[in-house]
Order: structure tokens, then C-alpha cells, then sequence
């Protein structure tokens, strides 16, 4: 499985993508970087210096699996980040993002692992 093909619901490898269910949070790690962190807190996004079509795809992938209206595009060369209320911010790597579903996403999905 790639970048684009893998399933958040579950506690596992999936080539390059590792989903990781913990106490509080879950985890989608591309390689050895923490791409996506989902906790009580919001949203983290991380790409490590790697802002590279795939770490895009496999972020798109876990915002949209985990039911928020986030997601990363690029202009130019420059990232930014997509609230789907045609609000758009310049990404920034390491940014918390407050989402409003987070408690109801994070236990649902750590009910199924």
C-alpha cells in the first residue's frame, strides 16, 4: 500500500505509512516522521523538511479519513492549508490546528483499534 491507499481505523503498517493508536491519540507516521497527530488538542502537521507529493498525499489522506474539512495544497512552491471554508493559511511545519470534532474523531477511531 502507498501514501494514498491506507486505513486510519486501524493500528498498523501500510507501506511507507504506519498508523499508530495510542492512549490519546493517533498517530499516521510516513517513514519516520510524524505527518499527522491526532490528540485532544487538535491536529498536528509535520512533514520534517520533507514537503514532498507524497507526504501531501498521505497528509490529504488521514485529514480526510479523519472526517475534518482540512487539507494541504500547493502554490507555487509554497504549502498552505485549507480550513474547506475557503479560509487558507500558509502551512507551517509543526502547526497545531484546533479542529472542533476532535474529541468525537479521536474516540471513535480509538474505539475501533
Amino acid at each position: 500500500m502507498s501514501a494514498k491507499t491506507f486505513d486510519i481505523t486501524k493500528s498498523r503498517k501500510f507501506g511507507s505509512v504506519r498508523v499508530i493508536h495510542e492512549e490519546n491519540r493517533v498517530v499516521v507516521r510516513l517513514y519516520q516522521t510524524d505527518i499527522v497527530v491526532l490528540s485532544e488538542e487538535g491536529v498536528r502537521l509535520s512533514t520534517n523538511g520533507w514537503t514532498t507529493v507524497t507526504t501531501k498525499t498521505a497528509m490529504n489522506n488521514a485529514l480526510r479519513q479523519f472526517g475534518t474539512e482540512l487539507s494541504v495544497y500547493q502554490r507555487k512552491g509554497l504549502w498552505f492549508v485549507s480550513f474547506g471554508n475557503g479560509v487558507s493559511k500558509p502551512f507551517v511545519d509543526g502547526m497545531n490546528i484546533a479542529i472542533k470534532n476532535r474529541f468525537q474523531i479521536l474516540s471513535n477511531l480509538l474505539k475501533v483499534a
